[in-house]
């Protein structure tokens, strides 16, 4: 079993991610301590320990921009997004979601891309929800065209449903 910390029912402890990454750390092995920094994040991000969650990710991006490591970039922008819609930040959440998208492309990771694209989708769909609610509706419109286009633009299972939602507000 690969030492991780991302298998078993302990998968959201932080506490097993951070002896992880000092094992990790203990043999040089930055790959494994990058997967540990992300899987340490996401067990944050399901603590509801959100700003904890976007340091460390924060964080670990420094070190895969630093080791080229396009997917796992990928990975943690698409996540650390994920993090932002749970905190209500769709700014945020918009901004790591279209770096995700790109950085994704690039990497030719066609799986997370459309992940990614998925998120990042239903994010511009809350916005657009969101500026509903504040009055200003053409904004609205925008952000609820462009989660359609982004949505024609995918191939996957969620395409039809992100069509129904970003049309449900035009």
């Amino acid at each position: 079993m690969p030492l991780d910390g991302h298998n078993g029912p302990d998968r959201a402890n932080p506490f097993i991610f951070r002896g992880v990454l000092a094992i990790r750390g203990a043999h040089g092995d930055q790959a494994g301590e990058l997967r540990a920094r992300n899987n340490l994040a996401i067990a944050y991000q399901h603590q509801g320990r959100y700003a904890e969650s976007l340091r460390e990710s924060d964080r670990t991006k420094a070190i895969a921009e630093k080791l080229g490591d396009m997917a796992l970039l990928g990975i943690l922008l698409k996540n650390s997004a994920d993090t932002c819609q749970l905190m209500g930040d769709l700014e945020g959440a918009l901004i790591r979601g279209s770096e995700a998208v790109r950085v994704l492309a690039e990497s030719q990771d066609r799986h997370t891309e459309a992940m990614a694209r998925a998120g990042l989708g239903e994010t511009l769909r809350l916005l657009g929800a969101t500026l509903a609610d504040l009055g200003r509706t053409a904004d609205a419109r925008q952000s609820w065209l462009e989660a359609l286009q982004l949505a024609e633009s995918m191939s996957d299972a969620r395409t039809a449903e992100l069509r129904l939602l970003a049309w449900s507000g035009v």
